[in-house]
């Protein structure tokens, strides 16, 4: 009895730091038959919270624990699966498309034994990345065993505009880039090569010395000396990202893409350029207003 004294312990302390702000659990997992890593958030207080699947691929040097806050947020109260996805958790680089397919392939395949709660199949799954994992999000689709309802990338980078992507997409991006990304081959880039009834592009002013930027999806910034320190307060984002991508997948959903259901508050003073469907990005619009 003594014995196993210090083994209750441990499991108390374990499921204390993976059940996370209140009913939101938290888990890390694998799929058989790939290398890749993975980390799950769900609200265990919804009656199915796999209803919508959203997986997330992981930027250039960063990990599945590195966007647990905007995965909190993303769930609470509704019937949604977070999925952050690192195909290559052995190395820094995150752009194989082929991975992020084959990692994803299992997972959907196994969902069931990955997320025990899921025992319902998901009636939405959308795919996307933060930086390198947005554009092996992006390139993957045609090696998908699966069909994606939609895409959200998250500054998602390298994109080509000349693309053709025809399912729902949503962007986050910024007025100016940091970490090395060209906002032309970013958020813009995919909301341009995406079809135009049924896209959204959040572009977050950050021209007037906002705290916002390249790692603001982060809970802590991103890794290296290319990308500012002052990137890692921006709680305001990922909250901003997390109610954004909750009117994303009601949207998919049915079918309603009004512009005014996307319109946001910020949580602190800053602005939104907002492009909607047949909106072009001509020049900048300050479209959302923080609070006075």
């Amino acid at each position: 009895m003594i014995s196993s004294f210090p083994g209750l312990i441990f499991l108390l302390l374990s499921m204390a730091v993976h059940n996370v702000s209140g009913a939101v659990v938290q888990r890390d997992g694998e799929a058989e038959g790939s290398s890749g890593r993975l980390r799950y958030h769900y609200d265990d207080s919804v009656a199915n919270p796999c209803e919508n699947v959203v997986m997330i691929g992981v930027g250039t040097t960063m990990g599945t624990s590195d966007y647990d806050e905007m995965s909190t947020q993303i769930v609470m109260g509704d019937s949604v699966l977070v999925i952050i996805v690192d195909q290559n958790p052995f190395w820094f680089v995150k752009t194989s498309a082929a991975r992020f397919a084959t990692f994803t392939n299992a997972i959907v395949d196994q969902l069931d034994q990955i997320v025990p709660v899921c025992s319902l199949a998901p009636k939405q799954i959308v795919i996307g990345g933060h930086s390198a994992g947005g554009q092996a999000a992006w390139n993957s689709i045609p090696m998908l065993t699966y069909t994606p309802t939609g895409f959200l990338g998250l500054d998602p980078f390298r994109l080509d505009p000349e693309d053709d992507l025809n399912i729902p997409a949503l962007f986050w991006g910024f007025t100016q880039t940091s970490c090395q990304v060209t906002a032309g081959q970013a958020a813009k880039a995919g909301y341009q090569a995406s079809q135009d009834d049924g896209r959204v592009f959040y572009q977050i002013d950050n021209s007037n010395g906002s705290d916002a930027g390249h790692c603001s999806f982060t809970d802590s910034g991103c890794f290296g000396p290319v990308c500012p320190a002052r990137e890692t307060s921006s709680t305001w984002v990922r909250e901003s990202v997390a109610e954004g991508t909750k009117r994303f997948l009601k949207a998919i959903s049915d079918g309603n893409w009004n512009k005014e259901l996307f319109e946001l508050e910020a949580v602190e003073d800053e602005s939104f350029n907002l492009f909607v469907n047949q909106d072009i990005i001509v020049r900048r619009t300050r479209y959302l207003r923080g609070r006075e």
